[in-house]
């Protein structure tokens, strides 16, 4: 199924700052799981509450409900999907979610990151640190270590947007 189709009604379900961050549909044995993590775009790292959650399933329900139909004679949704044969499990993106590159940067500015990379010989590496600037492709971090490497002194480093694969917040509790 073209996720699109699913992230435009979880977006009709959204109010004040909450906004689909993912959306997933699973199909197992007869039945759809549909998985909606949200972001709150008017708190720092994004975390919703289970209000937010429980307001955004009970509207998005009534939206998905009211277009099976109609998105079933398009030939949108699956065919066999039915008001009844369907689970919702609508979540926050999470603690240490995904950063999306470059879009976020300044959004998580001054928060400590965890930063997958890949090396000139293809490797993937980890580094911790926080963004300080992108400029022509090039992302400068301040360098940060986890409390367990604190004996390490962190040093700033930059990295090519190109080589970024992944970057997630990073709580270091």
């Amino acid at each position: 199924m073209d996720t699109v189709i699913l992230k435009d009604l979880a977006d009709r379900a959204t109010f004040d700052g909450v906004v689909v961050f993912g959306v997933a549909m699973k199909y197992f044995h007869g039945s759809y799981l549909i998985q909606i993590e949200l972001d709150d775009l008017n708190h720092p790292l994004g975390a919703v509450t289970l209000e937010q959650c429980e307001r955004f399933s009970k509207s998005f329900i009534e939206v998905i409900n009211a277009a099976i139909d109609s998105f079933f004679e398009n030939g949108e949704l699956p065919e066999d999907l039915t008001i009844d044969n369907y689970s919702l499990e609508v979540s926050s993106a999470g603690a240490e979610r995904e950063i999306r590159i470059p879009d976020e940067f300044e959004r998580f500015r001054g928060r400590a990151l965890k930063i997958r990379y890949r090396t000139n010989d293809e490797t993937i590496r980890v580094e911790h640190g926080i963004f300080d600037s992108l400029e022509e492709g090039l992302v400068k971090f301040i360098g940060f270590k986890p409390k367990s490497q604190k004996k390490v002194k962190p040093n700033p480093f930059q990295l090519e947007l190109s080589n970024i694969v992944k970057i997630n917040l990073y709580l270091d509790v």
